[in-house]
């Protein structure tokens, strides 16, 4: 006989061997819990349709107030959405 190994075992015999790494180790539902509990004040990109209007108006606001159009409209979002849609968010993460 042969002391060949087989590719399968050689396969097997490198994967007992080598560390996962932690960017392919599996995640339950617990961790993506956690992760979103932490990141709920993390930004996330979103489209929405306004006028030629409103987008000129945040450019001026912009120039104007040295801001970030993100930023300009993250506060005013905040100013017009009523405080318990925000808490019902809020608790979303909780």
């Amino acid at each position: 006989m042969s002391n060949r190994i087989s590719v399968s075992d050689r396969l097997k015999k490198e994967k007992e061997e080598r560390p996962v790494d932690e960017l392919f180790k599996s995640t339950d539902d617990n961790d993506k819990k956690e992760d979103k509990k932490k990141n709920k004040e993390e930004l996330r990109r979103q489209t929405y349709y306004i006028s030629e209007i409103l987008i000129d108006a945040l450019k001026f606001k912009k120039a104007f107030e040295d801001k970030d159009i993100s930023e300009i409209v993250r506060e005013a979002l905040k100013e017009h959405i009523d405080e318990k849609y925000i808490k019902m968010a809020e608790d979303k993460y909780k």
